[in-house]
């Protein structure tokens, strides 16, 4: 695509959320860990209950340190 002068212009599609294979892989690492927590997939989402919250944080740092091809957010955790 041209733009106008000296801008260029490029096209970009964003992923929202994630895919069942990597909501999977996800899930086996963190099974291997042996952490007190269950994960679920819903949807594009996956979601981490647990009953201390020492445990949903080492759950989020894994998910970090996992290379997923791309960033990840985590929503509704209480503090």
């Amino acid at each position: 695509m041209e733009g106008t002068g000296s801008s260029k212009r490029q096209i970009i599609k964003i992923k929202e959320g994630i895919s069942q294979e990597t909501a999977k892989k996800i899930i086996a690492e963190i099974k291997k860990t042996k952490v007190k927590v269950q994960v679920k997939i819903q949807g594009d989402e996956l979601r981490a209950d647990g009953k201390k919250r020492d445990d949903l944080q080492e759950v989020m740092q894994l998910i970090k340190k996992i290379d997923i091809g791309q960033p990840v957010d985590f929503t509704n955790f209480r503090d």
